[in-house]
């Protein structure tokens, strides 16, 4: 089932993670997921803990990094702590060669922080290839090639019946 999992940075301190059924713009059971810190970056999604579901992962500002399960749920042994407020994304790749992915974040006082996890990192696997706004992973609104829609939601075409979601 496609999904879109998205962060939710609200001035009045609601910060929450989204996880939503794309067929029918509903969240999936056990989301949102209530953050007590500003999310930073992008979500990453990787099984973390190889129980053969992807987790959503996210760094704060609250300076620590969250694996959140498919059900929404927080992941045993997290959050994982660091010095400072994370400076951007948390990332997921094997660094070490192990064939596990480690989780790699960055704080704002200048450390780099990187924790293995029991999770396979398959070659050739990318757990979720998109980011970054679009299939291209430029970060730029609206390079969706020849549609010529900014955010593919029907807006730009005069089709805006095609999507409509209402954020819990």
């Amino acid at each position: 089932m496609p999904e879109l999992i998205v962060t939710g940075k609200v001035l009045s301190s609601d910060y929450r993670v989204f996880a939503f059924d794309l067929a029918t713009g509903a969240s999936l059971a056990g989301w949102p997921y209530a953050l007590p810190y500003w999310p930073e970056g992008f979500p990453t999604v990787a099984d973390v803990d190889d129980d053969g579901y992807q987790e959503v992962c996210v760094s704060t500002d609250g300076g620590d990094v969250r694996a959140i399960s498919r059900t929404g749920l927080l992941l045993a042994g997290y959050p994982l702590p660091m010095s400072a407020p994370a400076i951007s994304g948390v990332a997921a790749g094997d660094i070490d060669g192990d064939g596990l992915f480690e989780l790699v974040a960055a704080t704002w006082d200048g450390w780099v922080y990187a924790w293995d996890t029991t999770g396979r990192a398959l070659p050739g696997r990318a757990d979720w290839p998109m980011r970054n706004v679009n299939e291209r992973n430029t970060g730029v609104f609206g390079d969706h090639g020849a549609s010529g829609e900014i955010f593919w939601d029907g807006f730009e075409s005069g089709d805006t019946g095609r999507w409509s979601l209402t954020v819990p």
